[in-house]
Formats: C-alpha cells, sequence, structure tokens
C-alpha cells in the first residue's frame, strides 16, 4: 500500500467509515461481483445513502421534482442512474434554469424506486430528451410560486417582479427564495395537467443550458465522498461471491466439493441458489466473514455442472445468427417509418450494400458489481447501483416470492455502468 492509500485509509476510519472501496480495490481488484446480508436481524444499517427522499423541514414542494428549502437550498430528486456522465447536473440544470435557481445553492439526491417516479431507465443516450419537457414545467412552476409569494412580501404585483439566480425581483428591492419560504410558507402544488399550462422561458433567457457551470459531484467524486453501492453496509454483514456455471442459462449444479474451500479462514458454507425468475441458474454463492475470504473460498470450491443448450456456441455462431436475423425480411420492427426509402430502393439505377461486423466485448467498470440486501421491517431492501430499476425490481420480487410492494431499490452511484447494469442480475443473488 503506497503513501496515498495509506493517507486515504487512515481519513477513512478517522471518519468512522471502516474499510472502503479503496481498501476492496487494494485487496480484491479483478473480483466480478460482491453480494452482501445481514447476518442478524439486529444488526445496525451503516448506509451511506439516505434511504428517505423528502423534503427537509419547511421546505416548499411544488412538485416531486423539486423543493426549497427555507435557507435557500434547492434539491432536486434524479431518477437516472449517475456512472460517470454527470447525469445528476445535467437533469438539475433544466429545473434549476427554468426556476432561476441559484446554481451554488443546488444539490441532487438520487431517489430510490417508489413508484411514484414512474420509469426509472438509463440507458441509450434517453435521459436528457425524456426529461426534458417534465423537469422544465416543474422548473416553471416553482418559478411562478415564487413570484407570486414573492411579489406579496413585496407589496407589488407580480407582473412588476422577474426571478433571478435565487431571487425575486422588482426594481431596486428584492427577496430571496428561501426567505419566501421561511415567510410565506407557501403550499402550491402542480398537477401533470396544470405544469403543461405553464409559460416556459425562451432559448435567449437561458442562464445554465448550455452554458458553463460547475457539475454538482465534482467534489465528492474528487475527494471520496461520493457514495456508491459497494459503500452500502450492515454491521456484521457476510459476505458471498458467485461460483459461475459455464453457460449463462440452463446450467444445473450436479455437484459441490467444498473439501478445500473449507480450508478457507472465514469461509462459512456454500449455497447452491434456487431462482424462481430463472435469472441465476446453476449459480452457487459461497459466504464468508469477509470478501477476501469469500475470494479464496471460491476458487477453492470444486463445482460439476451439467452445462446448458449453449455450451457449445461460438462467436462464429452467434455472427451467423445475426446475418440470418437481418435476411429475414418477416422479423424485426420498424424503429422510423418512411415509406419514401422502399421506394427509393425500389429505382434506384445502384445500390451499394456493405456489412459491418465486431466481436463481442466485456462491459468492464472500475466498481465490481455488487448489492447487498436486507428484509427489514417486512420490506426487501436492495443496496447496488442500477441502470433500469423499473425492469429489474419486479424481477427480485419474483425470485424472492414476494409482492413487488414488498421490494424497494436504494439507488447509489455506479462505477462504470456502459449498459451492464441494465441488467440487475447480481442483485437477485444477495436478495
Amino acid at each position: 500500500m503506497g503513501k496515498l492509500e495509506r493517507i486515504a485509509a487512515r481519513q477513512d476510519r478517522a471518519a468512522g467509515l471502516g474499510p472502503t472501496r479503496r481498501g476492496f480495490l487494494l485487496t480484491a481488484a479483478g473480483s466480478a461481483f460482491l453480494f452482501g446480508f445481514a447476518r442478524s436481524a439486529k444488526a445496525a444499517p451503516v448506509f451511506p445513502q439516505a434511504a428517505a427522499n423528502l423534503p427537509e423541514a419547511g421546505a416548499f414542494e411544488p412538485t416531486l421534482w423539486c423543493s426549497i428549502a427555507p435557507d435557500g437550498w434547492v434539491n432536486i430528486n434524479i431518477i437516472r442512474a449517475e456512472m460517470g456522465q454527470h447525469i445528476g447536473t445535467a437533469l438539475a440544470r433544466i429545473i434549476a434554469d427554468e426556476m432561476e435557481a441559484d446554481w451554488d445553492k443546488v444539490r441532487i439526491t438520487y431517489v430510490d424506486t417508489d413508484p411514484k417516479w414512474g420509469l426509472m431507465v438509463t440507458g441509450g443516450s434517453w435521459s436528457v430528451w425524456m426529461t426534458w419537457d417534465q423537469f422544465r414545467q416543474a422548473g416553471a412552476a416553482a418559478r411562478t410560486v415564487m413570484v407570486a409569494e414573492g411579489a406579496k412580501l413585496l407589496g407589488v404585483d407580480p407582473a412588476a417582479c422577474v426571478a433571478r439566480n435565487g431571487q425575486v425581483i422588482a426594481g431596486k428591492r428584492s427577496i430571496a427564495y428561501g426567505d419566501i419560504v421561511s415567510r410565506a410558507h407557501p403550499t402550491r402544488s402542480f398537477t401533470p395537467e396544470e405544469m403543461a399550462k405553464l409559460p416556459l422561458k425562451p432559448a435567449s433567457e437561458r442562464r445554465l443550458i448550455g452554458k458553463q457551470v460547475r457539475a454538482l459531484d465534482i467534489p465528492a467524486k474528487t475527494d471520496g465522498t461520493a457514495v456508491y453501492g459497494i459503500d452500502a453496509k450492515l454491521e456484521g454483514m457476510v459476505y458471498a461471491r458467485p461460483k459461475l456455471p459455464p453457460t449463462r442459462y440452463g446450467a444445473k449444479v450436479v455437484s459441490v466439493d467444498e473439501t478445500e474451500a473449507r480450508k478457507v479462514k472465514g469461509y462459512i458454507r456454500h449455497i447452491v441458489l434456487e431462482d424462481p425468475s430463472g435469472t441465476v441458474p446453476g449459480w452457487v454463492a459461497v459466504l464468508a466473514s469477509s470478501y477476501p475470504a469469500a475470494i479464496r473460498a471460491t476458487d477453492a470450491l470444486k463445482v460439476t455442472w451439467e452445462a446448458g443448450p449453449t455450451a457449445h456456441v461460438s462467436e462464429h455462431d452467434i455472427i451467423e445468427h445475426g446475418r440470418a436475423q437481418i435476411a429475414n425480411k418477416e422479423g424485426g420492427s420498424c424503429v422510423f417509418n418512411d415509406p419514401g426509402v422502399d421506394e427509393a430502393f425500389a429505382h434506384a439505377d445502384k445500390i451499394v450494400e456493405h456489412t459491418y461486423t465486431c466481436s463481442s466485448v466485456l462491459h468492464y467498470q472500475l466498481e465490481p458489481l455488487n448489492a447487498l440486501a436486507r428484509l427489514h421491517e417486512g420490506k426487501w431492501e436492495v443496496h447496488c447501483g442500477n441502470q433500469w430499476q423499473s425492469l429489474f425490481l419486479p424481477v427480485i420480487a419474483k425470485a424472492l416470492g414476494v409482492p413487488e410492494t414488498d421490494v424497494v431499490m436504494r439507488s447509489y452511484m455506479l462505477g462504470g455502468g456502459f449498459g451492464r447494469r441494465l441488467n440487475g442480475d447480481y442483485a437477485v443473488p444477495a436478495a
């Protein structure tokens, strides 16, 4: 361990954080999965990520997407996954610009999977355009109330006021958003239909969108306080690492020999996973008191599988299957319907066609895939970074054999996603 790593470790211990991803990466780099779960129902949670997504006391919440606190801080709720692309900054800027917030007093919260948030997915470069209209309307709702209430406090007509940089201004007089909230205690809320009718700023008046601004998550990512899924802990938790079968689907465990695994200090036991959702067939979870012990025990465990039907599928087979799919004119779906295309091809003097192929590549992230799960007060909590919570929460519920209402996913930053965390298969074994 070098000097910088030793300093970082001392900082973590002084802050009461215990082992962190820094220590994990120093001792266990290269491992693919990390699972954690409570050894005892009485274990105390040590979750750095706040579980609740509620506005602070006295805050004004014109919509579920943002709130303004009495001290002037604006909190914006983000349902997309942050994996290095600064999506929190991008989306917060839409609301902040429309509501004329002070960017230096804007913060963001990555929310859990409460149904009120709607579709939660981060992929395909969808996040900004899927959220654009809704967040502009949410910002307009906040600005509308601030101007109306600010005008009352200033004793002027709202038409005489403008909103700028977290303030309502009338001539040479002004009042800050925080003061408006603390003095007027606004309670007005808006339905989606009402929000859609609110006037929006013209592009010429945008002061944040398209401009150089401070990214909201850079300080935390720089000083090590950013919270990733691998940072979630439970006091007394045990660790697990999976022994993966030779095929993604269809594999079955024939036998398990734990003779050598038992020699590893910290090894507890192994579990042949039974998964009603069919997400992780043939997986064997190896439990230990620490993650390094789980790594060594997993390597020592000997498992015999009956492989699934894809055991002998090659890269060439996959490419040829793709060619057959393309050649089948009855298959597929129309992404964009332009009737002129078929006509142009039918009357073309010359058609140029070329095929480009690439090999399969591994989606490998700096932060290993991980999840922590516990049953708490009748609810299953799954703590991890994920790109498509709306897709995988129902899968976790099916795997556990419980209603979807009994499962909640707590969102964390992702140390890289690249589409791999659209699939939440790594959360099923932990649960």
